[in-house]
């Protein structure tokens, strides 16, 4: 017993002894697409700068706090040694060098010299090479977003031209100015920020005046970690008896990816430099290790790793990260492929094509069996009365079945051979008239938009939209992160990557709202306005989406739900907002409310159908689909509820749709029946009866007035007076031999 308590004692002992004379650090952590989990890689060097070879997972703890919650432990499911060097060679690599110098009221003569002293040293010692390139960027209040190119003849003159001035110091704004102008150079960067590390933008009259936002410490840093291994910061405080260990300048190497960037003072170039330049090889990670976090949905939070011995609660080491948006979550354990996109493109085509079966075949099934079930019943003849057949002119005998739902009996034959719709008295055996009435179930295809077929058309366009918006986004996410680095901008990719997925939403979801919009209206389709609207509402959503992310991102939201929730209900006002545009019957008042509502909705089912799967790919094109769904069919409800006035086309049968009347009216203005295309009421079929500009309907007080400028019928009368008032359910015919026939329909009065 004592044995084996003195092993394990000396096995403890040893292990503390061993664990101090490890320097060991988080180096990066990302999430990783290809395996679903995040990537966590450690720097461990022994006492004497060797590589650790014999890290175990056991001897270390990771723990993770999200959007600074609690902690929470780790798991480590994967551990690899893998050693990875680097190196700096001036005279063989591509290299580019940015120096930095702050010339503001932040610095004295004597702290601007040592910064040039500095320059000069760097010229001195450093091997120089032909594929190094060097940058000056001197600043104070203002400066060139244009570095001035040096090289070993002309830096000592461009270096005399630097004097300090009055101006404010705006070190934040040229900090992230540098790194955007290097973001784009291939090679290896080098920054060497000489400066106080004092910012005073609060003082600079472009931010307190102008829309201009001051740049935050923060957005520094995001850009220096979204850098990968290329990027190599060396912060240089020409001021004497200084410590910088906590400020801005020592933050600016904490967030770098890189664990030999240190910042120094008294103008001094940092010894780490030397070693980097000097060596041929440089460690910067020894072990590759797969984690488990117990919060497996990554929406964008952010996200710090805590690295510890298992023993010890010091903590040895940080990292911040962030995996994930809300528009585009990673789940854990979720592989994103090629396949897996694949796959969810195979589901909303699956979708898609169910719905359209539904919508066109199985709803009108559903419809006639609900019917037959209502209105279908055996004839009971009544004592000393006797019904006729209006078709046929017959007797109706007892026990044969009619339809219950007209002024009279109606046999279930009689019925199907006029429409499934009443027959009206005596046009029902007329050539002219095709027996078209009240009370019956739609008959005609599902994109004739006749009775609930408008509806499901919005509905079913608006799914479809949803899939575009799929297709597109799947683009986005697997190409624009590629897509983003070959811009050059890989310091706004998140940025960039959130308007392009807005982008992706408003094109499809108002692309196919923009074409049902035009085939429901009377007039000539246009593909022009089509066109115009998707693209304004593009352009829109891209703002709102581009907007979405900086208010998450600079804090100002922190919820990614309630960004989400912003961006679902302004993409529907905006769409809403298109569709009242260019010529539309859909007032600007109407359009707007139902873009809210489909708005809000649209959110509720893509964020409820989003955390109902676990596989968020698949999860994410079935809530597309369902939320441009919902926002083509709660556009078209609201916009027909609040409808006063329609005119309801009734012949041809082929042409039976409601044209919209209330935003001209409303306006004061005169709808224009006719087959001049511009109409409002469009006779787009051929009628030689009927003139381009047959007759006129105005809105005067609360009554409604038909104004014919041709010959013109109502209920069947032909009208005699300049104007004649219109009441609810009118029939209007353009003439006693046209083929063209409507109905004024009023569902309240005017107001």
């Amino acid at each position: 017993m004592r044995i084996l308590l003195g092993t394990i004692l000396s096995f403890l002992f040893a292990f503390s002894g061993w664990a101090q004379d490890v320097d060991i650090s988080l180096y990066s952590a990302k999430f990783n697409d290809d395996i679903g989990k995040v990537e966590v890689l450690i720097r461990a060097l022994e006492r004497d700068g060797d590589p650790m070879v014999n890290l175990q997972p056991q001897n270390i703890r990771i723990q993770e706090s999200v959007n600074e919650g609690p902690l929470h432990n780790v798991s480590i499911t994967s551990n690899l040694k893998e050693l990875v060097y680097d190196t700096v060679n001036l005279r063989e690599d591509t290299v580019q060098v940015l120096f930095i110098i702050d010339k503001s009221q932040s610095v004295n003569d004597l702290q601007l010299d040592r910064s040039k002293r500095a320059i000069e040293k760097f010229f001195g010692e450093a091997r120089l090479g032909r594929n190094a390139n060097y940058y000056l960027l001197p600043f104070g209040e203002d400066f060139s977003t244009t570095p001035t190119q040096i090289d070993i003849n002309s830096y000592a003159s461009a270096l005399a031209r630097i004097d300090t001035s009055s101006e404010a110091s705006d070190l934040y704004r040229v900090t992230i100015a540098g790194l955007r102008f290097l973001e784009p150079m291939a090679g290896k960067k080098l920054i060497f920020l000489l400066s106080a590390g004092v910012d005073q933008s609060d003082e600079l009259a472009r931010y307190a005046s102008g829309p201009k936002m001051a740049p935050r410490r923060s957005d520094v840093m995001r850009i220096v970690q979204e850098f990968d291994d290329d990027l190599y910061l060396f912060p240089i405080n020409p001021s004497s008896g200084m410590s910088d260990s906590t400020g801005f300048l020592a933050d600016l190497c904490a967030a770098s990816r890189r664990t030999d960037d240190r910042a120094t003072t008294n103008g001094i170039i940092p010894p780490e430099l030397d070693r980097i330049l000097d060596t041929r090889q440089v460690l910067l990670y020894t072990h590759r290790m797969e984690i488990e976090s117990p919060v497996g949905i990554f929406s964008g939070l952010p996200r710090e790793l805590l690295l510890s011995w298992s023993d010890s609660e010091d903590i040895l080491s940080r990292f911040n990260y962030r995996a994930g948006k809300f528009f585009d979550k990673k789940v854990q354990g979720n592989r994103r492929t090629a396949q897996s996109y694949t796959l969810g493109a195979g589901v909303g085509i699956g979708l898609v094509s169910m719905l359209l079966i539904i919508f066109s075949l199985l709803y009108p099934k559903l419809q006639q069996i609900n019917f037959r079930k209502k209105h279908l019943k055996p004839y009971q003849p009544q004592a000393g009365r006797q019904v006729m057949d209006p078709l046929t002119r017959e007797p109706i005998q007892a026990g044969e079945m009619v339809v219950d739902i007209c002024r009279l009996a109606i046999p279930w034959q009689t019925w199907q051979e006029c429409g499934h719709t009443c027959p009206r008295f005596p046009g029902c055996t007329t050539s002219n008239l095709q027996c078209k009435g009240q009370g019956g179930v739609a008959t005609s295809g599902f994109f004739s938009l006749q009775g609930p077929h408008r509806r499901l058309n919005w509905i079913w366009y608006g799914a479809l939209g949803g899939f575009i918006a799929w297709i597109i986004a799947g683009f986005v996410f697997v190409f624009g992160q590629n897509l983003v680095s070959s811009l050059g901008l890989a310091g706004a990719d998140d940025l960039i990557e959130d308007t392009m997925l807005g982008a992706a939403f408003g094109f499809g979801i108002s692309l196919m709202l923009s074409v049902i919009e035009e085939r429901t209206e009377s007039r000539r389709f246009s593909i022009s306005r089509i066109l115009m609207r998707t693209l304004l509402a593009t352009v829109l959503a891209v703002v709102v989406f581009g907007g979405s992310y900086m208010l998450f991102d600079s804090g100002i939201i922190a919820s990614p739900l309630i960004v989400g929730a912003i961006a679902w209900i302004f993409l529907g006002l905006s769409i809403g907002f298109v569709l009242s545009l260019f010529g539309s019957s859909v007032s600007l008042g109407r359009g707007l409310i139902g873009g809210l509502l489909a708005g809000i909705v649209g959110f509720g089912f893509y964020t409820l159908l989003g955390e109902l799967s676990e596989d968020f790919l698949l999860a994410k094109v079935v809530s597309l689909v369902a939320g441009g769904a919902v926002l083509g069919g709660v556009l078209d409800t609201v916009v027909q509820l609040s409808e006063s006035f329609e005119m309801e086309f009734l012949q041809p049968a082929t042409y039976r749709r409601n044209v919209p009347l209330s935003k001209w009216l409303g306006t004061g203005s005169e709808i224009i029946i006719g087959t001049q295309p511009g109409s409002q009421v469009y006779v787009k079929w051929p009628d030689e009866a009927v003139l381009p500009e047959h007759a006129k309907i105005k809105l005067e007080g609360e009554r409604v007035f038909l104004i014919p400028m041709a010959e013109t019928l109502v209920n069947g009368h032909i009208v005699n007076q300049k104007r004649i008032q219109l009441q609810d359910k009118d029939l209007i015919q353009l003439g006693r031999n046209a083929i063209t026939q409507m109905r004024f329909l009023q569902k309240q009065e005017a107001k």
